[in-house]
């Protein structure tokens, strides 16, 4: 850093913006050009020779501050874990927590703490555990805020299912301490346990690897042993360890996936499926009993917000704007329709002529079919696919007032960490890379010609216990583009409605671990550069906009009208057209 000509003048000015951040008067800062103690409590030490750009300092005063204003010690105390990985994982949560709240109140921030990340020396308290945790630690930030301290780590963070659940309700609960607080601990012992459980499946393969070379002769039968016994290992316990084991290379593939000129150029070919035969699409009524599908209606309704007054009011509002944007045209001198006021004075130059009449011809909107496309995955279980339920029934019925076809489609796997495709793959030797490694199951919950009122009682079977488990987005997406590609309507749009990135624990521990993520954005990206169709999706409290280019995000019921109407009015915007 540049030597300052007026170090006091520095010093009052930081302890100044300290003390406004921290709600704190007795933070200061103090500056030093040599090695000095790290910050603690209220004092923020700061080496200046440790920071090459004015955006670090200011990005450790706000770091420090916000960990000091947004964390009750009573309240973290109360649920602190005993053990010692287990503490670092919570106090690391918490640090995502603190950030990521200064970070929403004061948004210039952000670039500061990304200085501030970015040093080698953080001349912080938090030192050493930021280092031994950045993965879990930028992942949250980016989660909670969405904002990205780095574009990629070399060591990615990512959550297993239950991990993942357990962040999203993090996430809801930020601003509540205690709730949150709790959830943290809940968090750091899952993650602890995963980790440790990869900790002990490197010491069984190493302690094998050593048997085997105790024994020679057997050098053979060792190899087999070895391979046996942690692949059996890791069918058990072990499902989401994998998803860590090959970091560098899911480095190289998803740095790729975020470069456009490297998305084109990408080799398909690498996605694969094991084997078809046992996958499945059906209609929703084929999958449950009548009586049980009218039961879980009866729930999924009164779960959920009444929308008849709001669907009215949403289906006017979007109609009114269908009609003021839409290509119109007519078809004049016919027999029946409208009376053509512009050849009324033909009638009066000669009565014997005959009336003539005009008819509008159908309008873009009638002419559109959508199709909601569902994800119906075990982390939507909850309130997530409730608000994706109520977004469903909302857009159909809001569509089809506006004379609109809509087809509602959904798709899960059959069975969790592989069905029957795993026993093939199995009994056939465990080929490696096998590619999809699971029983697909793609539902039919309304085709296009079907009225909403004739199988609205489809819908309920989202609630249906068993149905959720895992998700391949990308052959999901490649069958509702398929099908929608076959319908007669002129204009096509389909809408994803999903919580985050695809996950299959058999294949993803069987395969490179971003296979599903880079078939999903290769799959996106060939749709939305074919133009036939309109694609955008909607994140249910996950934001999707990595793998669409047009996405929005709903969190709460209450917005899900004001927020979709906006989003719909723009997939039929089109210019005006005067006849």
């Amino acid at each position: 850093m540049k030597e300052y000509k007026n170090l006091d003048l520095l010093t009052n000015l930081s302890n100044a913006t300290a003390r406004t951040l921290a709600k704190d008067r007795k933070t200061n800062v103090e500056f030093n050009k040599t090695n000095n103690p790290k910050s603690k409590d209220s004092q923020i030490s700061i080496n200046l020779k440790n920071h090459k750009k004015k955006g670090s300092i200011r990005g450790n005063i706000d770091f420090h501050c916000f960990n000091k204003r947004f964390l009750n010690k009573k309240i973290y105390n109360q649920f602190l874990p005993k053990l010692k990985l287990e503490k670092e994982l919570y106090e690391i949560i918490h640090i995502a927590r603190s950030s990521s709240l200064g970070m929403i109140n004061y948004e210039g921030s952000f670039l500061n703490i990304r200085d501030f990340f970015n040093l080698h020396d953080l001349d912080s308290k938090y030192e050493n555990i930021i280092i031994n945790h950045k993965p879990i630690l930028f992942f949250l930030i980016d989660f909670f805020c969405k904002k990205k301290i780095i574009e990629i780590s070399k060591n990615r963070y990512l959550p297993t299912n239950q991990e993942n659940e357990i962040i999203s309700r993090l996430k809801k609960f930020i601003k509540k301490h205690i709730f949150f607080s709790k959830l943290a601990k809940e968090l750091s012992q899952k993650i602890s346990s995963t980790e440790n459980k990869e900790k002990e499946l490197q010491d069984d393969s190493n302690q094998i690897n050593e048997n085997k070379n105790e024994n020679t002769p057997n050098t053979t039968n060792n190899e087999q042993q070895h391979s046996e016994y942690l692949v059996q290992k890791y069918d058990i316990k072990t499902s989401d360890a994998k998803i860590r084991s090959d970091n560098e290379d899911k480095k190289n593939n998803y740095e790729g996936l975020n470069n456009k000129k490297n998305k084109t150029n990408m080799d398909k070919s690498r996605y694969k499926v094991f084997t078809q035969r046992h996958d499945l699409i059906a209609n929703a009524s084929k999958l449950a009993e009548k009586s049980e599908l009218n039961l879980l209606k009866k729930k999924l309704d009164k779960e959920s917000p009444k929308f008849d007054s709001l669907i009215r009011q949403l289906a006017n509002r979007l109609e009114r704007k269908l009609m003021a944007n839409q290509l119109r045209a007519w078809e004049f001198d016919i027999e029946e329709g409208i009376l053509d006021s512009s050849k009324l004075t033909r009638i009066v130059l000669n009565p014997n002529n005959n009336l003539t009449f005009k008819k509008e011809t159908n309008s873009n909107s009638k002419n559109t079919i959508v199709c909601l496309l569902l994800d119906n995955s075990g982390s939507m279980r909850g309130r997530p696919i409730m608000i994706a339920a109520n977004a469903v029934e909302v857009l159909t019925k809001t569509l089809e007032r506006c004379g609109v076809k809509v087809e509602i489609l959904g798709f899960t796997t059959k069975e969790w960490k592989g069905g029957k495709s795993k026993i093939d793959w199995v009994n056939q030797g465990k080929i490696e890379k096998p590619g999809r490694l699971n029983d697909i199951l793609h539902i039919i919950y309304k085709d296009s010609e079907t009225n909403w009122k004739n199988c609205n009682k489809n819908l309920g079977l989202v609630l249906k216990e068993g149905l959720l488990k895992e998700n391949i987005d990308g052959e999901a997406l490649i069958w509702a583009n398929k099908r929608l590609l076959q319908k007669e309507q002129k204009k096509k749009i389909l809408i994803v409605i999903s919580d985050g990135a695809p996950v299959d624990d058999s294949t993803l521990s069987s395969n490179n671990s971003n296979l599903l993520e880079s078939h999903l954005i290769e799959t996106v990206n060939h749709i939305e550069q074919a133009k036939k169709i309109d694609l955008m999706a909607i994140g249910i409290g996950h934001d999707v906009s990595k793998y669409y280019k047009k996405a929005f995000t709903i969190d709460d019921v209450s917005k899900l009208a004001e927020v979709m109407l906006g989003k719909l009015t723009e997939l039929f915007e089109r210019k005006k057209t005067i006849i």
